[in-house]
């Protein structure tokens, strides 16, 4: 499964290394879970400007885990995350089919599975995405330091949005919002 952020494509299932990604302590983080992400082979553009280093805390590489996990256990695509820290709560739309997710902390298991009809405006949604939940909040991150409190697909005066929102240390709660058709970032 590969996905397109600007120029970048992301490999899932591999291990966070590149892409300007670096731990708060500067290592690039290596992963212990069963699910990480790697951008592949020369396909990452040095930092700079327009592709500025991101710091993913174990809080946001455990939300990108969910995200992962979710999809891969039903096949779909991931529309909202949020979590209460006793889990991540993962929201994935396949088929006719919207299941909600019960992830564990560490973003690698999956703790329980409901499902109900989708919305019909989730589908309507999806179908304007070439930017899906991992880029556009990698992209938001790069904009807005902090940690990933909630994730979720919108539509915002009839353009379809990522609205993320950041928890950020001391200043409360960030929004940011990522068009999903094109990347760009909205304030």
């Amino acid at each position: 499964m590969t996905r397109v952020l600007a120029a970048t494509v992301f490999t899932l299932s591999i291990t966070l290394t590149a892409c300007g990604v670096a731990s708060p302590t500067g290592a690039v983080p290596q992963a212990t879970a069963a699910i990480t992400i790697q951008p592949s082979p020369g396909s990452v553009p040095a930092p700079s400007p327009t592709h500025p280093t991101v710091i993913l805390s174990e809080r946001n590489q455990a939300a990108f885990r969910a995200i992962v996990t979710a999809e891969r256990e039903v096949g779909g695509t991931a529309i909202e995350i949020d979590s209460d820290y006793k889990r991540w709560e993962v929201d994935v739309v396949v088929d006719w089919t919207e299941h909600e997710l019960d992830i564990s902390p560490d973003g690698n298991s999956v703790l329980r599975n409901e499902n109900s009809d989708a919305d019909t405006d989730d589908f309507r949604r999806l179908g304007a995405v070439s930017m899906y939940m991992i880029e556009a909040t990698m992209l938001a991150l790069s904009t807005t330091p902090g940690d990933i409190a909630e994730v979720s697909l919108q539509t915002v005066n009839g353009t379809v949005v990522w609205d993320v929102t950041i928890e950020q240390n001391t200043d409360g709660f960030a929004y940011v919002r990522v068009n999903a058709a094109t990347g760009e970032v909205l304030r």
